[in-house]
């Protein structure tokens, strides 16, 4: 019995996939970034809302950034009102004023027009920057914003690059964003040598009971840090639309890629095999 056993776990072939855990997400989605740090004052938009482009999202504020603008506001000021008087100088007494005075009259007015030029594109720089405290939707489409960020998000303090939300076109395609960790890659890339690895059967936690299939879009070709899987490899799935009914975004699909036909005890304990191998065997 044993040997019949071991006979079919070795000779016994069955198809071998590998499985892996991913949500749902729309094809057409962009991430809101930070582009000038400062403290949220207004949200002024909520999770699942349709928003349309260029529709303010919220509002920041940079203390260190209106300190700034006054400052160089102050000095604009300052700069042209000395300008001017010197310039009025100039016109009034220039006749008056000898070879020299008028030579140093001359020199200051050049020396304010160049200050009064830099000035005005700090001004200008800090205006920009000023303007990026207003966040706007990059797209039309639905706010995706966790429901526990929207409740801290008000007097929260941000930094540049950091993703506060996104927005998603749910009526267009969607996709499966896979994470297979990097120690199973092995067996994907030669299964994609021999024609297979691009099927994916994948099953929504919503319907658990309905098996569906869609195809691998693209394949990264780098190696990236996931919170749960670690160092693992993103896998893009395409889905068919008419085949899922109200899909919602980040709902978890749980996706297994055939990677060929394998023994049957290879298929149960391939894991276990490569752990002995990679720390009992080296």
């Amino acid at each position: 019995l044993i040997l019949l056993i071991a006979a079919v776990l070795t000779f016994g072939k069955r198809d071998f996939y590998l499985k892996a855990k991913a949500p749902l997400q729309p094809v057409n989605k962009r991430e809101v970034f930070v582009a000038q740090g400062g403290t949220i004052l207004d949200l002024l938009v909520e999770d699942q809302q349709m928003v349309e482009e260029g529709q303010l999202l919220l509002r920041l504020r940079n203390t260190d950034l209106d300190v700034q603008l006054e400052d160089v506001l102050g000095q604009l000021q300052s700069t042209r009102q000395q300008l001017i008087s010197a310039r009025e100088t100039r016109v009034l007494q220039g006749k008056l004023l000898d070879e020299e005075e008028a030579i140093r009259l001359d020199g200051q007015i050049a020396e304010m027009q160049v200050r009064l030029e830099s000035l005005t594109r700090q001004h200008e720089l800090l205006e920009e920057k000023n303007k990026q405290l207003e966040i706007r939707a990059p797209m039309t489409g639905q706010v995706m914003l966790a429901w526990d960020v929207e409740k801290s998000l008000k007097n929260r303090t941000v930094d540049v690059g950091q993703v506060l939300m996104s927005i998603a076109d749910l009526s267009g395609d969607w996709e499966v964003e896979l994470f297979m960790p990097e120690r199973r890659m092995g067996h994907i890339d030669t299964a994609r040598k021999n024609g297979a690895g691009t099927q994916v059967a994948y099953i929504l936690a919503t319907d658990p009971k309905t098996e569906r299939i869609g195809e691998v879009k693209h394949l990264q070709k780098i190696t990236q840090m996931h919170e749960e899987e670690g160092h693992s490899v993103q896998i893009r799935v395409g889905v068919k639309n008419a085949e899922i009914k109200d899909p919602r975004p980040g709902t978890t699909v749980t996706g297994k890629i055939l990677c060929g036909r394998r023994a049957i005890g290879y298929t149960w304990f391939h894991e276990a095999v490569e752990w002995v191998q990679a720390n009992i065997l080296f």
